[in-house]
């Protein structure tokens, strides 16, 4: 059996040819699909432009969001340093007033002995000289002592 080459290479010829044929067709279909992107690309109709106007919105959003953040801090910065001042005001004056206290040496009488009184007790007169009687003994107050407005230096 002999292979006649001649007769092989017309065959292969034509189905190297058919092949080629194929691959042709299917690389102009790849360039008309490359092509379609390309030009849908530069018409922004592929949703790129899109996105990008989403995305631009969103970053102005983040940027108002941070200025009202930065300006309700600001705002709630003030508010708590007038509180903080505030309560520094009301520790000085409670300071003032318990010297005011130890230097009265008032002490209350305790009623954990369920010795309360009621407000017909107060109101007879029996106790109310007992509720001053902690202040008769005290000095006079000088009045080289006082300030204008009248408190105590």
């Amino acid at each position: 059996m002999t292979i006649d080459l001649a007769n092989i290479s017309q065959y292969f010829a034509h189905a190297v040819q058919f092949i080629l044929i194929l691959a042709l067709f299917w690389v102009a279909g790849l360039f008309m699909v490359l092509d379609k992107k390309l030009n849908a690309m530069r018409q922004g109709t592929d949703g790129i432009k899109n996105t990008i106007v989403e995305l631009n919105g969103a970053i102005e959003r983040a940027q108002n969001a941070i200025i009202a953040l930065k300006t309700n801090s600001q705002i709630a910065n003030d508010e708590l340093a007038k509180q903080i001042d505030e309560a520094n005001k009301a520790v000085e004056t409670l300071k003032f007033a318990a010297s005011a206290v130890k230097a009265v040496n008032y002490t209350p009488k305790s009623t954990l002995n369920n010795d309360l009184k009621t407000h017909n007790d107060y109101k007879s007169g029996e106790y109310r000289s007992k509720r001053h009687d902690a202040f008769d003994d005290l000095p006079p107050i000088d009045n080289s002592k006082r300030n204008v407005w009248g408190g105590l230096r």
